[in-house]
This record gives structure tokens, sequence and C-alpha cells, in this order.
């Protein structure tokens, strides 16, 4: 079969074919992802994960989120939070010690 490609921003493009056994029919063909790059699962958190290592309640997080106060990955209808950007919010969030 013949190879799909689907660009997916700038210049980058993957490469998306066919997967199937000698028994699959139409109805039951997967896609495959070829050429593409895995992201490490230790650095991207859910909102239950990103709420424990804040120590705040998930809902707090699903907040910032919709506010747009933390930067966040949207993944069909899943929000992942990077470890990166989690010190990001914090380091924007940081208040200075008042001198006396």
């Amino acid at each position: 079969m013949r190879a799909k490609r689907l660009c997916v921003g700038g210049n980058q493009t993957n490469n998306y074919r066919f997967a199937s056994s000698p028994r699959a029919n139409k109805a039951s063909k997967t896609f495959a992802l070829v050429g593409v790059r895995p992201i490490k699962e230790q650095e991207m958190n859910t909102i239950e994960e990103t709420a424990i290592k804040l120590g705040v309640s998930p809902r707090h997080i699903r907040r910032l989120v919709s506010e747009r106060r933390i930067k966040h990955y949207k993944v069909g209808k899943l929000i992942r939070i990077g470890d990166e950007q989690i010190a990001d919010y914090l380091k924007s969030n940081q208040r200075e010690v008042a001198q006396r």
C-alpha cells in the first residue's frame, strides 16, 4: 500500500503507513508511526501528577490551564504538563523577600 504523508508544523513531515496482518481486512487496519521520536514519559505529567508535585488540588491545576497561566500540551482531549513548564511556572511566580 502507498504511504500517506501528514505535515505537522513547519517543514517537519511524519510518515504514516498501514500496519496490517495477512488476516486483516479493511475495517481492522491500523496506522503505525514511522520516524517519530517518542516523548519520555518522565517529562510529561498528568493534571493529578502536577497537582501532587505542586502541593495543590487538581482543580487548581485545571484552572491554571484554562486561564493559560501554565504552559501545557494537549494530546487529543488529554492535558500534559512537562517538568520544564512546571519549573517555568514556579520561577515566574517567585516572590522576593521584603527588606526591612
